[in-house]
């Protein structure tokens, strides 16, 4: 199974996640997991064999982050998936398929959002 997420760089991620987070990631890196942004903002931790583990970028409270690392340990626990080659081929098709529909033009509100991103004031709707 490939992957077509873009790992990021633990130094990267200093200014966007919290002190508690700096746990996690330390301990998904030792493991092997891959560690990627969503557009949302949120983590992906992908590991061949294992299904993605997702977790806010900047969790609520300790809890949350501690529900984290519990996903991850228990997904190493896991038995690592074992995909036939037509399962291995209709992930591919889908994955593509997922691609195409990323690449499709942004909506008229999207564009609205993204023009006004990091100004003081959002344009009014009526």
């Amino acid at each position: 199974m490939t992957s077509h997420h873009k790992p990021v760089e633990m130094a990267s991620l200093s200014r966007r996640c919290g002190k508690g987070v700096w746990e996690l990631l330390i301990y998904a890196a030792d493991h092997g997991w891959q560690i990627s942004l969503t557009r949302g903002g949120h983590l992906r931790f992908t590991k061949p064999g294992h299904g993605p583990v997702f977790t806010s970028s900047t969790p609520s409270d300790r809890r949350a982050y501690l529900n984290a690392l519990a996903m991850l340990r228990r997904a190493d626990r896991s038995a690592p998936l074992q995909l036939t080659a037509d399962e291995e081929a209709a992930l591919g098709q889908a994955e593509a398929g997922w691609q195409r529909t990323m690449r499709e033009p942004l909506s008229t509100w999207e564009r609205v959002d993204l023009e006004f991103e990091g100004r003081d004031q959002a344009p009014m709707c009526l």
